[in-house]
């Protein structure tokens, strides 16, 4: 199973990096909650295996996100950034290395997370993401109750042109084995009381 990040990236809500930091979703406290066995692989501390974009990711991650920017407005594409990417990989890096799946503080770039117990890619993540439009409603700008949908506004925030992604496997903490992918977006979205596009 999948699980995306703890926030609950609601379009009333603070921007996505003012996010707590502390939350968890309930699905990545226990990945034995939800159908899956408890790993019985030793654990143990290391570095975290990266997966760096490279240009054929590039193009795909940038063609999923314009996709679906284009179903709701025209104009506006999104372009992939290598600092953006770099520093998402980064994250990935630092994340999966401690064991951990939480929103950098601090950071000037908006920010989804996304991890999965399977060798997940940046289109499986992004459309984790995407299945949030489901639940988000323009018109009103918010999102059903109980329901998060600030990943997806993040992916159609008009004024974010620029993506970079990164991807890696926990080496420690419950989430040992696990895909952890980073997407960062310059400049951030999700401000309170802005609609998207």
């Amino acid at each position: 199973p999948a699980t995306q990040d703890p926030n609950t990236q609601d379009p009333n809500a603070q921007d996505q990096n003012a996010q707590d930091q502390n939350a968890q979703d309930q699905n990545a406290q226990d990945p034995a909650t939800d159908g899956e066995a408890q790993d019985s692989t030793p654990q143990q501390e290391g570095n975290a295996t990266p997966t760096p974009a490279n240009s054929s990711t590039k193009s795909v991650v940038v063609d999923k996100h314009n996709q679906i920017r284009a179903e709701v407005y025209n104009g506006s594409p999104i372009s992939w950034d290598d600092t953006v990417g770099n520093s998402a990989q980064d994250y990935a890096n630092e994340l999966a290395a401690n064991g951990k799946f939480e929103h950098k503080s601090g950071i000037s770039y908006g920010e989804n997370l996304f991890a999965s117990s399977y060798a997940a890619n940046y289109i499986d993540a992004i459309n984790g993401w995407y299945g949030e439009k489901q639940y988000y409603h323009y018109d009103t700008n918010d999102c059903d109750a109980g329901q998060q949908c600030g990943h997806y506004t993040q992916i159609i925030w008009k004024d974010s042109t620029a993506v970079g992604c990164g991807k890696a496997t926990y080496t420690t903490g419950q989430y040992y084995g696990w895909t952890v992918v980073v997407c960062r977006y310059n400049p951030p979205g999700n401000f309170v009381g802005q609609k998207p596009y």
